[in-house]
């Protein structure tokens, strides 16, 4: 058995193993959701993050269940792009052609905005500045001044996961249809974060992410649910049987979920999914009496 939050994944005993992926700010993660997450993985379901972060930021955004989760070492990070499955093996990445990177720098320069590009664990850019740094509350990686962006990835090979533009929200907002005439076609785009327009291969989403590690664990995705907040959570709704979108979240994740829970990101929303579905749900008790009396017989 598992469990997922992020989107928010989880699986139960007749689900067999959840995903999760943490929905509060990153300043405000409830004790009440730290405390179910132990509660749900002491009772022997998985937890694991599937998350729009680099791996670092995503842990280091869960500090009390940081080593924890370590130590299985599985979880969907930048969205879909980078996947570890147990031990922490990469099971699968995918990168932007340089082509396509290269055009959105290009573009970010004609529309006067900062881009920023991932590479696994470092957040790249040619020169911080206030908008660069806007990661770092979230936990991320800080960014590192590389220079031309034409140099380092034409002439020093640097491969990115994502890149994202960065600006004030409404500015953001306003040149979102735009930018998505003229890239729309050749890749994906997303937002998670007000002011942070994501920019990924054609084809990848969080949901594609969970399908390579379902397929490497051997979890069909009946057994899993899906918990989350944004936009780049409707792909992973699509593909599970189970999805919940906490109350805070916008009406068009809400509509594409089964589920809404009553509570918001920041009061505990992920523990009201994990008690009402997992640790409070009448059908999953025999199981896991069956699956001590197991553990007991083996000892």
């Amino acid at each position: 058995m598992s469990c997922w939050v992020d989107s928010v994944g989880f699986q139960s005993s007749f689900i067999n193993r959840p995903c999760w992926k943490t929905v509060a700010t990153p300043k405000t993660f409830p004790p009440a959701n730290v405390e179910a997450i132990r509660k749900v993985m002491k009772a022997g379901f998985p937890f694991i993050l599937a998350t729009g972060k680099a791996r670092k930021g995503a842990l280091d955004s869960v500090l009390e269940l940081k080593e924890d989760l370590i130590k299985h070492g599985m979880g969907v990070f930048l969205q879909g792009l980078f996947v570890t499955s147990r031990d922490g093996k990469i099971c699968h990445e995918k990168v932007l052609g340089n082509e396509l990177a290269l055009k959105v720098c290009e573009l970010g320069k004609e529309l006067g905005i900062t881009v920023v590009g991932y590479e696994r664990d470092r957040i790249l850019c040619e020169t911080r500045n206030e908008e660069t740094d806007k990661v770092i509350p979230y936990h991320e990686p800080v960014p590192e001044a590389i220079g031309s962006w034409k140099e380092a990835i034409v002439n020093r090979g640097i491969k990115l996961n994502k890149m994202m533009f960065m600006a004030p929200p409404s500015q953001l907002d306003r040149i979102r249809p735009h930018i998505e005439q003229l890239l729309g076609n050749s890749c994906h785009i997303t937002q998670a974060v007000p002011g942070m327009l994501e920019v990924l291969p054609f084809g990848a989403s969080k949901g594609e992410g969970l399908v390579r590690l379902l397929k490497s664990l051997d979890v069909p995705p009946s057994e899993v649910i899906a918990i989350g907040d944004g936009e780049n959570d409707i792909e992973m709704f699509r593909y599970v049987d189970h999805s919940v979108a906490v109350a805070n979240a916008s009406p068009r994740v809400k509509a594409a979920a089964k589920y809404v829970t009553k509570k918001t990101n920041n009061n505990a929303a992920v523990a009201e999914a994990l008690e009402t579905f997992i640790l409070n749900n009448p059908y999953l008790k025999p199981e896991q009496e069956k699956k001590s009396k197991k553990v007991e017989s083996a000892n």
